[in-house]
């Protein structure tokens, strides 16, 4: 190990000499924790592949060790010093890592939409008024606007093309007005000049505007950057603060609804829209309302089962009572929704188990033989939610 960390300290090259410096440090921090200093098959793999390829494979996967050691002591801190030494891709995994920490790069990465386009429609495609339907966009070249400095680590991440929130600015602009938060778009790989094809789209019923990011600026570090901005870009957003702005237009759509006089019986058939997942698209549309409804449960609700009492988040989901796919205007009211642990949210949608309106207790069927669920009969659920949704599901209760 001494060898090789003598050979990189004394090399002519920069790189290798800060790659020497890092190790050093990493070994170190692992000495003050009590642990052995190792560094497994780095030594081989730096003298068979070299710094710049070893570092680079590290950062882009995501590697253990970064939270134990001092971010500028790191794989990613010499990325960044020496970014025209790596590729694209290599650069922007380290800026967002250096920015946010493992876990939250982590977690971005895994989004399936990951940025939010606040322009208008001139300057998104050219023309003024392009009428929002889904046959006036899809097919449409849109001009991809380009990131705030800050945030330009996000480029390589639209190279293959991507799915992104739109925003048109309500100020008027260009002789035109938008309405604010109005469509998630799934866009193809932009060209050289960030030209690229809407692939499908999916609009909000009814968009929210100003008021949702002046009422979330303090709250939210993002929206407070993206209120401040009224010209043509392009900011990666965390689930969130997707989750923020899916939840603000739901609740315009139920105000909307009630206002309209829509009746809150989830049994009505006139309420019930079937809901299709006829595209990718749609489908992600679909699981990011989802994401919002727990997120709004877990800010109202204790963090437990409803039903069983456990306490790990991780395995909490958002039960919808009357069911999603039922595409009834009041879904996703916190009265409609439960927090529940993964296979009892399963055995809750199944109508295996299920909640008497009139006792408020656990039923469970007769079809589940195993202990552990047959212990959860007459447990008493808490959670204050609508009687009128516990009678549409214990309906369809399978006792």
């Amino acid at each position: 190990m001494s060898e090789i960390l003598d050979k990189l300290a004394e090399s002519d090259d920069e790189i290798d000499r800060d790659l020497a410096a890092v190790l050093r440090h990493w070994q170190d921090a692992r000495a003050e924790r009590g642990l052995k200093r190792n560094l497994g098959y780095e030594p081989r793999d730096i003298s068979s592949d070299g710094a710049i390829s070893v570092i680079s494979r590290r950062v882009l996967k995501g590697s253990a060790g970064f939270e134990d050691v001092d971010p500028q002591q790191s794989y990613e801190a010499i990325v960044l010093r020496h970014s025209n030494k790596f590729e694209q891709d290599v650069v922007a995994a380290a800026e967002l890592r250096i920015r946010n920490g493992s876990a939250a790069a982590h977690a971005f990465d895994a989004q399936e939409v990951r940025f939010l386009i606040k322009s208008t429609s001139p300057e998104l495609f050219g023309e003024p008024g392009v009428p929002q339907t889904i046959e006036a966009w899809c097919g449409r070249e849109a001009v991809i606007p380009t990131f705030v400095s800050d945030f330009r680590f996000g480029e390589p991440m639209i190279a293959k093309g991507f799915r992104s929130l739109i925003w048109f600015h309500e100020v008027t602009k260009d002789g035109e007005r938008g309405n604010g938060l109005s469509a998630i778009v799934e866009f193809g790989p932009p060209d050289a000049e960030r030209h690229a094809t809407v692939a499908d789209v999916h609009f909000f019923p009814h968009p929210v505007g100003n008021e949702v990011l002046e009422e979330h600026r303090n709250a939210d570090e993002m929206i407070g950057k993206i209120r401040g901005f009224n010209h043509s870009r392009i900011w990666p957003v965390t689930q969130d603060t997707i989750s923020l702005l899916l939840t603000a237009a739901e609740r315009k759509t139920r105000q909307i609804s009630e206002l309209n006089g829509i009746s809150d019986a989830p049994f009505d058939p006139e309420n019930i829209v079937p809901i299709e997942e006829t595209t990718a698209l749609r489908g992600v549309v679909v699981r990011q309302f989802q994401a919002a409804f727990r997120n709004n449960l877990l800010s109202l609700r204790p963090h437990k089962c409803a039903i069983t009492g456990t306490t790990e988040v991780f395995v909490l989901e958002a039960a919808h009572i009357v069911p999603y796919a039922t595409g009834h205007p009041a879904r996703d009211r916190p009265e409609n929704g439960l927090l529940l642990r993964r296979d009892i949210h399963k055995l809750f949608d199944d109508g295996l188990i299920s909640i008497d309106p009139d006792t408020r207790k656990v039923c469970v069927s007769q079809r589940l033989t195993d202990p552990d669920y047959m212990a959860l009969r007459d447990i008493l659920v808490e959670d204050k939610v609508s009687k009128t949704c516990l009678q549409f599901h214990y309906d369809h209760f399978w006792g």
